[in-house]
């Protein structure tokens, strides 16, 4: 995963990790139920523009 040394600020490692667990959480339940993986790459595109923000604003 990313550190805030590899992006070149101070980044926010709290919201790092509960962003990291919340892929892990959404990924968990895409394999239990497959037939909504729409669904569930609707959640992990919230979450990665999150992501995003987040490594922007440590730029």
């Amino acid at each position: 995963m990313l550190s805030g040394q590899a992006v070149g600020g101070a980044m926010d490692t709290d919201e790092l990790e509960q962003l990291r667990q919340r892929y892990k959480e959404i990924v968990d339940e895409m394999g239990a139920d497959p037939s909504r993986a729409a669904y569930y790459f609707g959640r992990l595109e919230i979450v990665t523009k999150q992501l995003f923000r987040l490594i922007d604003r440590s730029a």
